[in-house]
């Protein structure tokens, strides 16, 4: 979920800065930045906890 508000905010943020609304475009790419981070260590965490369970996953 985290990846699909961040191609959202990706989108708002572009059409700020269209707008000359570069101050709060930059705090937007900002917080699409931490939801890019919040879902990858997401994702590795999920994967690590999948993989205890099913020994065909690759070794992370």
């Amino acid at each position: 979920m985290f990846f699909a508000w961040a191609i959202v905010l990706l989108v708002i943020s572009a059409v700020l800065v269209a707008l000359k609304l570069e101050p709060v475009a930059g705090q937007t790419a900002v917080v699409v930045y931490y939801c890019l981070v919040v879902g990858v260590v997401g994702e590795v965490l999920e994967l690590k906890k999948n993989q205890k369970n099913d020994k065909n996953l690759p070794v992370i």
